[in-house]
């Protein structure tokens, strides 16, 4: 037989870091500060998870190939390789990403 437990998790994505985490068994009274930035949040908004992504909005995972100490540099940095690439790519090439809206 195999013993199981089960665990809500809470996903917050903060409005001034843009950057996402979760915490288990949170409540709604609750303040939370982000782990990344440390600001403190006390207001929360329901986001609406079944609502999809605008079509142009949407990732591709798609395959490349880089340079080894590219690939180590950025598997070192605290951002994904996805989005250190794409934010390095809208700088560099001055791209205006579609609106979400």
């Amino acid at each position: 037989m195999i013993e199981f437990s089960e665990e809500v998790l809470t996903h917050f994505n903060c409005d001034a870091c843009k950057k996402w985490w979760s915490v288990g068994d949170w409540t709604k009274k609750e303040k939370m500060f982000c782990p990344h930035c440390g600001i403190v949040h006390y207001d929360f908004k329901e986001a609406n998870p079944l609502q999809p992504a605008p079509a142009d909005l949407k990732k591709d995972s798609i395959h490349l190939k880089l340079p080894r100490w590219l690939i180590a540099w950025l598997d070192g940095q605290p951002e994904s390789r996805a989005v250190l690439i794409e934010d390095a790519l809208n700088k560099v090439h001055v791209i205006d990403p579609p609106s979400d809206t």
